[in-house]
C-alpha cells in the first residue's frame, strides 16, 4: 500500500497541462511539475479496462503495490498513469512485471 503522503489528488491535476507524456502498450503516463518535494503518483483505471469494479479495483491495487517500490528511483514530478484496456493482461503477470513496464516509461 502506497502512504497518503505519495498519492496524487486525480482531479485537481488533470485539468492542468502535462509537462511530457509517455505511451507505454499497458499504460499511459503524464508527467506533471511537481508541488512538493517528493514524488507523487495517481492511477486512472476507467471502465474501457473492465466494466466490472471488481476487476478493475483490483488492477488499482496492484498499481499502487507496484508504484511502492519505484517512486523511491524517479525524478521529483507528479505522476498521472492511465490504464489501458490491456493492463489485466499485464497483473496476470505479477507485481515484477507491472514494476518493469512502470520503471520503462518513469
Amino acid at each position: 500500500m502506497l502512504a497518503k503522503k505519495y498519492r496524487l489528488p486525480v482531479q485537481s491535476t488533470l485539468k492542468k497541462r502535462a509537462e511530457t507524456t509517455a505511451r507505454g502498450r499497458y499504460f499511459l503516463i503524464k508527467k506533471y511539475k511537481a508541488s512538493h518535494s517528493y514524488a507523487r503518483i495517481a492511477f486512472v483505471v476507467s471502465t474501457k479496462v473492465s466494466k466490472k469494479a471488481v476487476e478493475r479495483n483490483r488492477v488499482r491495487r496492484a498499481l499502487y503495490s507496484a508504484a511502492g517500490t519505484v517512486l523511491d528511483s524517479v525524478k521529483v514530478f507528479d505522476y498521472v498513469v492511465i490504464a489501458s484496456p490491456t493492463m489485466p493482461s499485464l497483473c496476470e503477470e505479477g507485481e515484477s512485471a507491472i514494476v518493469n513496464e512502470l520503471k520503462k516509461l518513469l
